[in-house]
């Protein structure tokens, strides 16, 4: 019974080797051609014999590449400078026929190096992938050695996390950003640390910056946010063609280009960033943004079509309008009353019919009543917010279509005092009410007119901030009910930390996710209060003027740096005797929302 068995392994053993040498001398035919695509094939078949052996001639052979897609990548470079120099139509024309035939060459290129990527994936023997990992970077040319990181992708994490940490350090910056544009559609944990490292330290090239901040703002890492934003601001404040492509590479689809990982955050940044300096190629992407299935991006998109002021996104923005609900009516409504000058309360019929009336006009961009901007140079003064709403108690909003909201209510102890001129009388300061008794029955008659599909909360604040609910919950009669009576069991104490409970109020549920927070949290703040901050990050000093202001001036860059992404509309209520105006004033008119004074 054994000797069968033998000599079925020698028979075995005899035909691999048949079939190694007839692979080995294929390959050498097909290496010998002229022809670049027959060479790739030749790959192919070092691929198949998987062995060591192959694994070195694979990485020999690449090298002799080296020197041909070089030269062709320099030649076409210099013919496209010789181009932009080009004085005559016969040069022109010359320079334009070269690049024809050395673009065709470049492509030739590109194939091959996309045929070496997937003939690395094929290698199985680890002897073989041992030695691809340790002589990755022998050829001395960016775009095998590219092809090759790509091609590593199908080995396993543990295996190649040594070679990806090796090309985060390479100086090629093509290297770098091939890399961490990789890393983007992979978890790579163990990376993680060293690409925070290589966005502080920083790394030269703005391209790897904003590529590694986009991966870490993935990988919900809460220290990178600010980062992050700051990456894709500076891209977006270059204005140049590279910037704005590379940007717009993030707007794209994930059937578009495969290349890179959609995480919302990540492409509404992409968003504002071009708000920056709203270049021409940005417009038609961002448009097609409009219908995102995530509001902030809808939000964001709304927002930068104010600022591109295109007559072309008016037809658009009356449709999403009419598919919109909550508070993104609202965010579509401003955006059309920048374009037209008009405003109809988000009626998308009454929109439609204006469209057909006057869409001539709004093409050339003539508006009745052209709506004026906030001027950030009077950031911090009462001039800021120049359409204050002063009005009575009764008058007093606490309601809107918004379907998550959150209300912020100061519990400090001056809201246990009174609103009296002073020339009232000892009776008349005897019966009137207190400032928190009024507002708290303002409240609990607001509450039951909430409809059931609305989600709110509570959150009061004095020295420390406290929750009613850590989430937002439905609008129930129980619900209510139990909200109404947390409001007459609270009393007032303490002093006023309004930057802590704006803080909490971005991350209600008491989790430094931002991603859980920026999918489930509030989309619409009632903050109440009657004083500036006394305590907590960015007090205001009331010795003080200069510092005063200086304060509230970081509390506003503070909180504009939180809600850049959440879009949260900061409803405010100032109730007196505190000038209250340039800090919720300012708080309300940079998250697009309404100012009311108490009077």
């Amino acid at each position: 019974m054994k000797l069968p068995l033998i000599f079925l392994g020698i028979s075995l053993a005899f035909f691999n080797s048949l079939v190694a040498q007839n692979l080995r001398q294929e390959f050498e035919q097909l290496w010998k051609s002229e022809d670049i695509y027959q060479k790739a094939h030749a790959l192919s078949k070092l691929a198949q014999l998987d062995s060591l052996d192959s694994a070195k001639l694979f990485i020999s052979s690449l090298e002799k590449i080296v020197k041909p897609l070089s030269k062709a990548e320099q030649a076409l470079e210099e013919e496209q400078q010789k181009l932009q120099s080009a004085e005559t139509n016969f040069s022109k024309n010359l320079s334009q026929e070269k690049i024809k035939i050395l673009s065709e060459t470049r492509e030739a290129y590109h194939i091959f190096l996309d045929k070496t990527t997937r003939a690395v994936a094929n290698f199985k023997n680890p002897s073989a992938i041992q030695y691809l990992l340790k002589n990755a970077f022998e050829p001395k040319n960016d775009q095998i050695k590219i092809a090759l990181l790509q091609g590593f992708e199908k080995f396993k994490k543990d295996e190649i996390t040594p070679v990806y940490l090796k090309a985060l350090k390479d100086p090629s910056f093509k290297i770098r950003l091939a890399t961490v544009t990789f890393l983007q559609k992979n978890t790579f944990s163990e990376v993680s640390d060293v690409l925070f490292k290589l966005l502080k330290e920083p790394d030269p090239a703005w391209q790897v910056r904003c590529r590694i901040s986009a991966i870490l703002m993935q990988r919900n890492i809460p220290e990178v946010t600010p980062l992050f934003v700051q990456e894709f601001i500076e891209v977006g404040k270059q204005g140049s063609k590279e910037a704005t492509a590379f940007l717009i590479d993030f707007l794209k689809t994930p059937e578009e280009d495969s290349e890179i990982v959609f995480f919302p955050p990540i492409r509404q940044m992409a968003v504002i960033a071009l708000q920056q300096k709203v270049p021409p190629e940005g417009f038609q992407p961002i448009l097609a943004l409009l219908s995102d299935p995530v509001w902030q991006v809808r939000t964001s998109v709304a927002k930068t079509l104010i600022a591109y002021d295109d007559p072309l996104a008016i037809e658009p923005l009356i449709e999403q309008l009419a598919k919109e609900k909550g508070r993104l009516v609202e965010d579509m409504e401003e955006a059309l009353y920048f374009l037209t000058g008009e405003t109809h309360h988000g009626n998308a019929e009454v929109w439609r019919i204006r469209l057909k009336s006057e869409q001539e006009r709004w093409t050339r961009k003539e508006k009745k009543n052209p709506p004026k901007k906030p001027d950030r140079r009077l950031r911090g003064t009462s001039r800021y917010y120049p359409n204050k709403t002063t009005t009575k108690e009764e008058s007093i909003v606490l309601t809107t279509n918004s379907e998550r909201i959150l209300y912020v209510v100061d519990f400090s102890n001056s809201m246990g005092n009174k609103i009296l001129p002073e020339t009232a009388s000892e009776e008349a300061r005897q019966l009137a009410p207190s400032k928190i008794r009024l507002l708290k029955n303002k409240l609990i008659q607001t509450l039951p007119k909430l409809r059931e599909n609305q989600f709110f909360s509570i959150l009061t604040f004095q020295d420390k901030v406290c929750c009613w609910k850590e989430e937002l919950v439905p609008a129930t009669k129980a619900n209510i009910q139990d909200a109404q009576e947390y409001l007459r069991q609270t009393s007032v104490d303490g002093n006023t930390d309004t930057f802590g409970a704006l803080e909490k109020a971005f991350y209600l549920n008491d989790s430094k996710d931002f991603y859980k927070n920026y999918q489930a949290g509030v989309d619409m703040i009632f903050l109440i209060s009657d004083g500036l901050p006394t305590v907590g990050k960015y007090k205001v000093d009331y010795e003080n003027e200069k510092n005063s202001q200086l304060s509230i001036l970081r509390f506003l860059d503070a909180v504009e740096e939180m809600n850049l992404l959440r879009c949260i509309k900061i409803n405010t209520i100032g109730i007196p005797p505190d000038p209250l105006d340039d800090l919720l004033g300012g708080l309300a008119v940079e998250s697009s929302a309404i100012y009311q004074y108490w009077e």
